[in-house]
């Protein structure tokens, strides 16, 4: 798998790498995040789980369901700013 850039995300939804492992595990940008990667890359969700802090791949899998079936609104709407910025992975 190619090497991922994380700090475009993150500056798109406002946030920073270091606002990664002080946050809540479940937080809304997060799980926006791990969605938008889910669907662009290969990426798995004990990959991203490490790398989003967000505990459990189990969770991390959860998270993105929920996401994608528009049960975590706030997370839809970081996934739509997301998809309509110019990131680079």
């Amino acid at each position: 798998m190619r090497k991922v850039r994380f700090d475009p995300f993150w500056c798109n939804l406002g946030q920073t790498s270091a606002a990664v492992a002080k946050e809540r595990k479940s937080q809304d940008w997060k799980v926006a995040i791990a969605t938008h990667l889910r669907q662009i890359t290969t990426a798995t969700n004990p990959w991203l789980a490490a790398r989003l802090h967000v505990g459990k791949p189990g969770a991390l899998s959860r998270y993105v369901v929920e996401c994608k079936s528009g049960l975590r609104p706030p997370a839809l709407r970081y996934l739509k700013k997301l998809k309509n910025a110019k990131s680079v992975v």
